[in-house]
């Protein structure tokens, strides 16, 4: 792992669920602790807080229970750029090629192994590697599966790879072009970089987890698959329709909008 620096989990959040106090502990803090609490040593949470919400105005409030506790977390705060936020201006800031950058969402509490997990794979190959895509390049089912590629039994290539289930990339996946060519074209993460990767050339591939189940058949998948498997363990607590599903939000742009010029890619 020599020529690996650092590695950097980055996410951004609403300010409603970063004021929240309804929730408690089973809130947005219940998805830090479990970043902050990852079975691997060398790694950086960059916390990209907007200073006002772009769709409904509201500031974001830094809440006290960010504190010593999470040591691991480094606040930067930005202009709102949509659910994008989560993964551009940590790309931008880091320059060590090598640097493994893992992007998530701030609704979830992950597993442990979610770091370590990610690193393995990085040192192994360079592509892009999650845990979750819509749809694939090598259908191997025939069936739904195909189109929402979770909780897979072996390892399958991924079309639309989803931030919330992680997504790791090297820093040097990312060229000039990414900055002047894509970034302001889709408010859509998901959308945005599986884009780039593809017009990239890099491979992205949905991961099966060694030590879970492996989900055979179909009747299977349906009972046990989706959200809640590796590496998320479950929801933290949040009002429904908020953030991206928010009308506000949704009336700015729609999720996963894609410009004409990056459906080539897609």
């Amino acid at each position: 792992m020599d020529n690996i620096k650092k590695v950097v989990v980055t996410l951004t959040t609403v300010p409603e669920r970063l004021s929240d106090t309804k929730y408690g502990e089973n809130g947005m803090i219940a998805c830090i602790r479990s970043l902050q609490n990852q079975n691997y040593d060398d790694f950086e949470i960059h916390f990209n807080i907007p200073y006002v919400s772009a769709y409904s105005g509201d500031e974001y409030i830094i809440p006290e229970w960010l504190g010593d506790e999470f040591d691991k977390v480094k606040i930067f705060r930005m202009d709102d750029l949509g659910a994008v936020t989560k993964a551009i201006p940590t790309i931008e800031r880091i320059t060590n090629p090598e640097t493994i950058i893992i992007v998530c969402d701030d609704d979830l509490v992950y597993h442990e192994d979610m770091v370590k997990e990610h690193v393995k794979n990085q040192l192994e190959r360079d592509c892009v590697f999650g845990y979750d895509s819509l749809t694939t390049d090598e259908p191997k089912f025939g069936d739904v599966r195909d189109h929402f590629v979770v909780s897979v039994p072996f390892e399958m290539s991924g079309k639309i790879m989803q931030h919330y289930k992680t997504v790791s990339y090297k820093r040097k996946y990312f060229a000039d072009d990414f900055f002047t060519d894509f970034v302001g074209k889709t408010k859509s993460d998901d959308i945005l970089l599986s884009a780039y990767m593809n017009k990239q050339g890099i491979k992205k591939i949905v991961m099966p987890y060694e030590h879970e189940e492996k989900l055979e058949t179909l009747e299977q998948w349906q009972s046990t698959g989706g959200v809640t498997t590796f590496p998320v363990l479950k929801h933290a607590h949040h009002d429904s329709g908020d953030g991206c599903k928010d009308p506000r939000c949704v009336a700015i742009q729609v999720p996963f909008y894609t410009p004409d010029e990056l459906k080539k890619y897609l």
